[in-house]
């Protein structure tokens, strides 16, 4: 699946993990107990869509899944920085990945900013 492709990648790029550790999570952040620390950042990644080309005959092997990989952090400079890195890194995973959205976003809730990045994939079946 490749969201788990997506996630193996990401794990393992040595500057994104000198910048977010092992906080990189299926579809929503932990809960915690205590608060973040200072200048914290984490990722959350999830399949929005996944839609596949067919041909006559059935499926041709080829597909473009919509991932959302959104970033958080306590500190917005952090956050952007993240999420700069996070698009540089997207870029270099697949022959054709596309950066279709990005927003800021400040959730009160949990006093985090919140930058959501989806990108569509050339994924082959």
């Amino acid at each position: 699946m490749i969201e788990f492709d997506v996630y193996a990648y990401l794990s393992n790029h040595p500057d994104l993990v000198a910048m977010v550790g092992d906080e990189i999570y299926p579809i929503i952040l932990p809960q915690r107990e205590e608060p973040y620390p200072y200048d914290w950042a984490g990722i959350t990644y999830f399949l929005v869509s996944h839609p596949e080309v067919y041909s006559k005959d059935g499926p041709a092997g080829l597909s473009f899944p919509r991932l959302q990989i959104s970033v958080w952090s306590n500190a917005y400079t952090k956050a952007k920085q993240v999420a700069e890195l996070v698009k540089k890194v997207m870029h270099g995973y697949a022959e054709f990945a596309t950066k279709e959205g990005e927003n800021d976003i400040y959730e009160p809730d949990t006093k985090l900013y919140h930058i959501p990045l989806d990108f569509i994939i050339q994924h082959k079946e």
